[in-house]
């Protein structure tokens, strides 16, 4: 695999952590970015593209940091593109020709305890689930604004969660170092598929194959690949240097490919056996002089948050032409 193109990037006002490309399904690739900074003044803002280049499109001024932003993964029926964001409640907002709007606010904790993660059902287009820093998760019905279920998942800060591609069931990690699988159909049951010894600060499950999950795992440099039908095993570690990782990502193109990004800007893909999840190759794809915030897979493209900036890498396979994504008024 040879090094990845660079799609250029651009300066940020804030220094960024959550952010989230529009579905491939939308009219527009959009791109919304959270501020993580530590005082009351935080921005959501929004990027769309047309042809070679980012656009800013809009903000929304917030008072908390967002813990995580999720487009609508079923957009080719609406006129308008949704996004949830995170911070003590759960927010809706429309945006439809540059202008965004509040649609709900949901509060799934009475103390009104900070919300850590969340997922959009790509099965039900009213259906997310979001965990919380007192261990809990809870099903919200988008539609209605209403809570569906709540369960105490852990008894730690749940960190991350994650719904299956193609079924009823959802993944959790947490502070306890768990891995948790969880039924919508009857979540009184869970299967606890993997304990790390340090918590799990990611969890992402493949778009290709359900079962197979990728934990982060606090200060460490390899990324741990679980498959949920095998409880308690590793398949295998995924990571290029001995730097810890800071941000794992799923490609979107080849079946079993997991990118991850490390302390000292490098980013590396390891390539598995589709067979078994064994590492076939793992090779440095790029690198940012900038430290690595969070890092996600979009349309054709990673989407790397550093410090108070953005980067974007293209993914195809073949060389492509160099193409320059700048941020613009």
């Amino acid at each position: 695999m040879t090094n990845l193109q660079h799609f250029d990037s651009f300066e940020l006002p804030f220094q960024p952590y959550a952010f989230s490309f529009s579905s491939i399904f939308a009219k527009e690739l959009r791109l919304a970015i959270g501020s993580f900074e530590k005082n009351s003044s935080n921005k959501i803002s929004i990027f769309h593209s047309s042809g070679e280049k980012f656009y800013h499109e809009t903000e929304i001024d917030v008072k908390f940091p967002q813990t995580r932003i999720v487009f609508s993964p079923q957009s080719t029926l609406s006129p308008y593109d949704s996004f949830l964001s995170c911070d003590t409640k759960l927010n809706l907002y429309k945006l439809e020709n540059s202008v965004t709007s509040k649609a709900s606010e949901i509060s799934i904790s009475e103390a009104n305890a900070p919300i850590s993660c969340a997922d959009w059902s790509r099965l039900d287009q009213y259906l997310c689930v979001a965990g919380c820093v007192d261990g809990t998760s809870t099903v919200v019905d988008l539609n209605t604004g209403e809570i569906v279920s709540k369960i105490q998942t852990h008894e730690q800060p749940v960190y991350d969660i994650s719904f299956c591609p193609t079924s009823s069931t959802f993944v959790t990690a947490s502070l306890d170092g768990s891995l948790r699988i969880f039924d919508l159909r009857d979540l009184q049951s869970s299967l606890i598929f993997y304990q790390a010894a340090m918590p799990i600060q990611r969890s992402i499950i493949s778009p290709f194959e359900g079962y197979r999950v990728a934990a982060l795992i606090k200060d460490s440099s390899k990324a741990v690949i679980v498959d949920n039908r095998k409880p308690g095993q590793c398949c295998s570690l995924c990571g290029g240097n001995n730097n810890p990782i800071i941000g794992i990502a799923w490609s979107k193109l080849s079946p079993a490919r997991l990118f991850t990004g490390h302390s000292d800007g490098e980013i590396y893909a390891c390539d598995m056996s589709v067979a078994n999840g064994t590492p076939t190759s793992t090779e440095m794809c790029y690198r940012t002089r900038r430290k690595i915030q969070n890092l996600m897979v979009g349309p054709m493209t990673i989407g790397v948050a550093t410090e108070k900036a953005f980067e974007f890498v293209d993914t195809t396979e073949s060389p492509p032409p160099l193409i320059s994504y700048r941020c613009t008024d």
